[in-house]
């Protein structure tokens, strides 16, 4: 399945949550997701713009691959993604097949089912408080128009690379954007 999303980065949610109330939207999660990129001692998922994820959210645990980017104005990758029934099994069978954990990252977030597309209020370390709006492109477009929001101000590229740029250009030696 191809992702398509576009994130943009805002001051606060409280007016953002009013305009989704007004929406109708509905909540479907609130809490901490927490993350683990695992890649080859060679690097080369992340050379090739693709990665392995396991997320932890709530109860749920996913493991899921994403392809290299393409070029769009929104961030449109191949992305295969499944439930698995254990975090540490999943780390572990990871592991057996030669990849390594490569980064950790968290978000506490809050998402919402809107008219066709899924709208995220993130806050990360260090990164702030962005909106992710996921769907079609049509829908995307109008949902950021109906959020008050500018497409002008879209970022598509991923907080993974937002965050190595933050630590490039602040000197920063953690490696992992984590509370």
């Amino acid at each position: 399945m191809m992702e398509t999303e576009m994130s943009f980065p805002v001051n606060g949610f409280s007016g953002l949550q009013k305009k989704l109330k007004s929406l109708h939207a509905k909540k479907v999660f609130s809490g901490m997701e927490r993350n683990v990129l695992f890649d080859f001692a060679d690097a080369r998922l992340k050379k090739s713009d693709s990665l392995v994820r396991l997320r932890r959210e709530g109860k749920d645990c996913r493991l899921c691959f994403k392809g290299p980017a393409k070029k769009s104005r929104f961030k449109v990758r191949k992305e295969i993604e499944f439930e698995v029934s254990s975090f540490d099994l999943a780390a572990d069978f990871l592991g057996s097949l030669g990849l390594k954990e490569s980064f950790r990252y968290e978000k506490k977030k809050q998402v919402f089912e809107c008219g066709g597309v899924c709208v995220v209020l993130l806050e990360l370390p260090l990164l702030g408080k962005w909106v992710e709006v996921e769907g079609a492109p049509s829908r995307i477009t109008k949902t950021v128009s109906r959020l008050g929001l500018n497409m002008a101000s879209g970022v598509n590229r991923s907080f993974i690379h937002l965050f190595a740029e933050y630590r490039k250009k602040n000197g920063l030696k953690q490696r992992d954007m984590v509370w």
